[in-house]
């Protein structure tokens, strides 16, 4: 599994006005949050099959990755990016500054994972007609929407994946997690050209 170690800084902070409360309120204390999402992925978090596999019956999409551990490890990595710029934009402390002199910090290492799986889709160019064992796919604004397996008239069906993101060592409100969230998901949108079916949940680990 691809993983990222990041050293947080955070300043330890005492409640005034109330005591933590429980459910899924905005105040909610959530601990290592788990984002579960359904994500039609950008094209190059697919590789194209083998050549063995795929023969002449298809061809590469424009920026597919060339083997599963290239599509994981840009998946890997453009989620983990967009997740740091999400928690950036939610004034969460991504980066480590000390001073023991002046003032005493907790120091905690938080890391981000992801259950992302690339699959191989391949490109139908000209063809009408499917070839078995083949999965061909629908490119839709950088993101593979749609795919056909069979060997009748190629027709798309809507593609997405389900996707866990996990930021562990890490708490803060149901509220700002959400802020998160939606900084997450338009970082992925514009900058990745992820597509997202429905909404993205949180939940603790």
């Amino acid at each position: 599994m691809f993983v990222l170690f990041f050293v947080v800084s955070l300043l330890v902070r005492q409640a005034t006005c109330c005591g933590a409360e429980t459910g899924n309120s905005d105040y909610t204390l959530l601990q290592d949050p788990v984002f579960n999402m359904d994500i039609s992925p950008p094209v190059g978090w697919t590789y194209f099959p083998p050549a063995a596999a795929a023969g002449t019956a298809a061809l590469f999409f424009v920026g597919q990755s060339n083997d599963t551990t290239t599509a994981k490890m840009r998946a890997d990595t453009e989620i983990t990016a967009a997740m740091i710029e999400a928690m950036v934009e939610a004034q969460l402390p991504v980066t480590n500054v000390l001073n023991f002199f002046i003032i005493h910090y907790l120091i905690l290492i938080f890391y981000i994972t992801d259950n992302y799986q690339p699959d191989a889709i391949s490109n139908a160019g000209m063809l009408t007609t499917g070839v078995a064992g083949v999965v061909y796919g629908q490119l839709a604004g950088g993101a593979i929407t749609g795919t056909y397996t069979g060997t009748g008239t190629i027709a798309y069906l809507p593609y997405a994946k389900m996707v866990d993101v996990t930021i562990r060592n890490a708490v803060t409100t149901r509220s700002i997690w959400n802020q998160v969230k939606n900084n997450f998901l338009q970082k992925m949108a514009l900058n990745y050209n992820a597509k997202f079916t429905g909404d993205i949940t949180a939940n603790s680990y």
